[in-house]
């Protein structure tokens, strides 16, 4: 589950998680869901889940880029 802090995510744009490890990853947003209805937007304040290609460790950063 994310919360976004501020502005605006929808599918298409691409973001990068990093962990507290400083491990990263790039991907491109392919599905959001909140309370598993499907989403195209999610906006500011808005707690959302997201679909990642790879494991993701509590409390990561991610940022749109």
């Amino acid at each position: 589950m994310a919360k976004l802090t501020k502005g605006d995510l929808k599918k298409g744009d691409t973001i990068k998680i990093t962990d507290k490890d400083g491990n990263e990853f790039k991907q491109q947003v392919k599905s959001m869901q909140i309370e598993h209805a499907d989403i195209e937007i999610a906006k500011a304040g808005d707690e959302f889940g997201i679909k990642v290609d790879k494991a993701v460790k509590k409390n990561s950063n991610i940022v749109k880029i």
